[in-house]
């Protein structure tokens, strides 16, 4: 129903959506940090040739897809908010574990595609939850969500930058996304607990 322009905010005077878009934001900031870099990541830490790289993000785009697949049953039978908070730790254990084993092919190389799981793994149900508790407004709270990714995946893209034009490495963007990806992950699990 069209209930005029001012009906469509009134959503956003609940909590439950703003723990929703921040966790999206965090989330995507936190490993956008990393993939920003997989490139130069896999080839100067991971000692992986120029022409393997190809065959390295159809690894990472299998791992969407399964992340992408996996994540509507999975919220389904456990909540998504909650499975959503799970997809974030299991990203930040896994680009924790990039930090210090980026320099081990084989590891990078699944690490990536575990990341990947979770990059794909929290959209649906995140999607699925802003318009849940978005009532009146539910195309506005599709706009936030979509918003907060894409400003994640700026401020990710900025915030891995820094240590890697301070000659760091390329493994501190996965470093710098671990806290932004946790801070996600509590959002979505105060929302599980209050919420669901």
């Amino acid at each position: 129903a069209n209930n005029g322009m001012k009906a469509q905010f009134r959503f956003l005077r609940n909590l439950a959506p703003w723990l929703i878009i921040f966790a999206t934001f965090l989330g995507s900031a936190g490993m956008l940090c990393w993939f920003s870099y997989i490139s130069p990541l896999l080839q100067m830490e991971g000692g992986f040739s120029a022409s393997s790289i190809s065959l390295l993000m159809i690894l990472a785009g299998f791992g969407m897809v399964v992340g992408n697949l996996s994540s509507g049953p999975l919220a389904d039978r456990f909540k998504p908010g909650r499975i959503t908070s799970c997809y974030l730790l299991t990203s930040a254990l896994s680009l924790l574990l990039t930090f210090f084993f980026s320099a081990t092919p084989w590891a990078v190389a699944l690490l990536m595609f575990s990341t990947c799981i979770c990059l794909f793994g929290v959209g649906s149900p995140e999607q699925y939850l802003i318009v849940k508790h978005s009532e009146g407004g539910e195309m506005l709270g599709g706009c936030c969500i979509q918003a907060a990714f894409n400003s994640g995946n700026a401020l990710g893209a900025l915030l891995g930058g820094i240590p890697v034009s301070m000659n760091l490495g390329f493994n501190y963007p996965a470093l710098i996304g671990v806290p932004l990806v946790l801070a996600g992950a509590i959002c979505l699990w105060v929302f599980h607990k209050k919420y669901e």
